[in-house]
């Protein structure tokens, strides 16, 4: 199939059943005929329109003289194709991202849509250099929320927590293309080894910043690879989680909301697979997610628990409990681009109330002098700080401890809890706390 064929086709069934597009894209790809070289167009090609979505739709109804919510969906997609290539794909000749997505529209629709799909592609050409994007100074929230592609409430909220230059700072790290992070699985390789594997493999590779069993590749990632259980993917803001709990072989280890089991998995591994790991989700699906991997990287130890982590759950004590809650992910919308529009303001409210709830349930499980972490893949306060303020509030057999970074560069980290921004840590955004239970 033409790769940009395939990306319309991908685009609708997307349209009519979204999903998390870093999950549904790869198995698309896999059950294709797609050389490489065109998996790797349809991948920047997918991920940049749903990323640039708004600032595509707007670029559309500044140039079209018919609203985006009468447009045919399949149109719709036509022109975020073609203008994603002509504003935002230096490599693409502006010509060549006309013609083609011309050509396609050619094939399912009557010469007056062709028409139009064509005119509309040509006034951006015309007005490359000086796009209608909303007015800066009279209207900046709408400039960022418009130019950078971001939910308008949600640019909002990071103004109020974090301010203008950080809120900038954010917004354009999130439209970076972030490389793959691998951990390598040291249980059956070691870094050197897979970093050598991968160059046979004509894939270029180097070592992580943070972490020592992290690699950053260019590319997608080989799926012998993962076939072979000798990588998991995982973002080195992730991996930091499981060194921060400075596990030794033989423990037991409690993870609450384990799914799919990047972190479960990465513990065992620091634990040499010797101990027991408890796993916790809410049903058998995720579960099966976490046995799947723990079968595919020869891990042993881990214990499949099925149950809702905000509610009492017949567990024993141990000295280390993770509560790895679910959240708003709005650390991770440089590798989710899709995220940023199926999230809405009250989630976070509804997730911050579950998380607690989560946080307080996990805390009954810990032995006097073990320690709990709490962590999330995001950066809103409700979620972070006020989660942290009130479990202590409400545990005076709680303290929190400080944390420092196991491993790679230094972090300016004056709290107590530890925060990883995208923009400066080029990490996902991150947050952890950790606290110790303390004899009362």
């Amino acid at each position: 199939m033409n790769p940009r064929a395939f990306v319309l086709d991908f685009l609708a069934k997307f349209d009519r059943k979204p999903g998390h597009v870093n999950q549904t894209l790869p198995s698309a790809l896999k059950n294709s005929n797609l050389d490489q070289r065109d998996r790797a167009l349809v991948t920047e090609l997918v991920y940049g329109i749903l990323r640039s979505r708004l600032s595509l739709d707007w670029l559309i109804g500044e140039f079209s003289s018919k609203g985006i919510s009468k447009m045919d969906s399949r149109v719709l997609n036509l022109l975020r194709l073609g203008i994603y290539q002509l504003v935002f794909l230096d490599k693409i000749p502006s010509h060549a991202a006309v013609d083609t997505t011309v050509e396609l529209a050619k094939k399912d629709f009557r010469p007056g849509v062709v028409g139009f799909v064509n005119a509309v592609l040509r006034e951006t050409g015309r007005k490359i250099d000086n796009l209608p994007w909303p007015d800066r100074v009279k209207e900046e929230t709408l400039f960022l929320s418009v130019f950078y592609s971001h939910p308008l409430w949600l640019v909002k909220l990071w103004l109020k927590e974090v301010g203008k230059q950080k809120t900038e700072a954010l917004l354009a790290a999130n439209n970076t293309r972030p490389s793959v992070a691998l951990r390598v699985n040291t249980l059956k390789t070691s870094r050197k080894e897979l970093i050598e594997y991968l160059e046979k493999l004509g894939v270029e590779a180097k070592a992580g910043e943070w972490c020592p069993e992290a690699i950053h590749i260019q590319a997608l990632v080989p799926q012998e690879i993962i076939d072979k259980g000798l990588a998991y993917v995982q973002n080195e803001g992730s991996m930091l989680i499981s060194h921060m709990l400075a596990l030794s072989p033989g423990q037991s280890v409690i993870d609450y909301c384990a799914a799919p089991g990047g972190k479960t998995t990465h513990m065992a591994q620091l634990m040499m697979n010797d101990g027991e790991i408890f796993a916790i989700d809410v049903s058998d699906r995720r579960l099966a997610l976490v046995d799947q991997n723990r079968r595919r990287l020869g891990i042993k130890i881990i214990r499949l628990v099925k149950g809702d982590a905000s509610l009492p759950i017949p567990l024993p004590k141990v000295d280390d409990v993770l509560v790895d809650a679910p959240c708003s992910g709005l650390g991770v919308l440089a590798r989710r681009p899709d995220s940023r529009w199926q999230k809405r303001r009250e989630d976070i409210e509804r997730l911050a109330n579950l998380q607690g709830l989560i946080v307080n349930e996990a805390a009954n499980h810990v032995n006097v002098g073990g320690f709990l972490t709490y962590s999330v893949c995001t950066i809103t306060r409700l979620e972070t700080t006020e989660v942290v303020d009130k479990f202590l509030k409400g545990r005076p057999d709680f303290s929190q401890v400080k944390i420092d970074i196991p491993h790679g560069r230094a972090v300016d980290n004056p709290e107590l809890s530890l925060r990883l921004w995208p923009d400066t840590d080029k990490t996902d955004g991150m947050f952890v706390a950790r606290f110790i239970r303390n004899a009362i």
